[in-house]
């Protein structure tokens, strides 16, 4: 076994306070925010718990929304699976990358409303697993490109009136180079003889 998938489970109202009373408890995607965990409730009757280090997946709601769980033991509701990991042969970041692709591909095809990630469904994800090296030299490359991404999402974002010179590339006027402006014209200059 080199994971194991632990399934959330809701507390009644009771069970729950905001006096830091017990553990914390999570119950979705509120409380995941630019992949941290927050906590603004607690409980004295875990039942289903997640241990530090664990990838917590949202698998309700809003569907995918991942964090590595770096508060220790809290207890998570239902609309959150963790995943547990066993082997020093495994990148969890490898992990939440692949999965992050697998829920990427669920959105396309329910035309982003998709209903919830059962249990099963990350159970039978087949997931390739290569050598750690190449786990780590994937997910480098997958940060490598999604920064890229992000970079070039900003730049086309960017209104026009905020431009600098330093962000435009010069594109060469054709008045200024006749043969430029013959190239742009469709026509070509005559070789010479």
């Amino acid at each position: 076994e080199v994971i194991s998938l632990v399934s959330g489970r809701d507390l009644d109202l009771p069970q729950i306070n905001g006096k830091n009373f017990g553990i914390p408890y999570i119950t979705g995607a509120s409380a995941i925010h630019n992949g941290r965990v927050l906590i603004t409730r607690w409980t004295e009757h875990s039942c289903s718990t997640s241990e530090y280090g664990d990838l917590l997946v949202t698998c309700k709601g809003t569907v995918g929304k991942m964090a590595f769980n770096n508060v220790g033991k809290l207890h998570i509701a239902r609309q959150i699976m963790a995943i547990r990991f066993f082997s020093n042969s495994l990148s969890p970041e490898y992990i939440k990358t692949y999965i992050e692709s697998y829920v990427h591909k669920l959105h396309i095809l329910a035309k982003s409303i998709i209903p919830g990630i059962a249990r099963e469904d990350l159970l039978t994800l087949p997931i390739p697993l290569p050598p750690l090296v190449e786990q780590q030299r994937i997910v480098a490359k997958v940060n490598e490109l999604m920064a890229l991404c992000d970079a070039l999402k900003a730049a086309h974002e960017t209104p026009v009136g905020n431009l600098t010179a330093a962000k435009v590339i010069p594109f060469p006027q054709p008045e200024a180079d006749p043969e430029m402006l013959m190239a742009a014209r469709g026509k070509m200059p005559k070789a010479p003889s």
